[in-house]
């Protein structure tokens, strides 16, 4: 979010995917979402990835051609070492 000059609320993140697949599911893996993240596959809601629950990895359906990541700014950490590194948002 900081890239985005956006310190807090909500970040859209979207990708159009195109790869072809016989599995009824695909695996959707994300290294560091910041802090909430809400999933949408072709515009509906199949769940949600969540930092503090160590929530990364959401399955959807194989027929997705959109996904898109709402993705909430929960606060930063303002104490330890953590506070110089709480950037927001998807980092990875």
């Amino acid at each position: 979010m900081e890239d985005l000059n956006q310190a807090h609320g909500f970040v859209l993140y979207s990708a159009n995917i195109t790869a072809v697949t016989t599995n009824p599911t695909r695996q959707l893996f994300v290294e560091e979402p910041r802090d909430y993240v809400n999933v949408l596959a072709n515009g509906e809601v199949v769940g949600s990835l969540d930092r503090s629950e160590d929530q990364f990895t959401i399955s959807v359906p194989s027929t997705t051609t959109r996904v898109d990541l709402l993705v909430e700014a929960m606060g930063h950490i303002n104490y330890d070492l953590q506070m110089n590194d709480d950037r927001k948002g998807i980092t990875e």
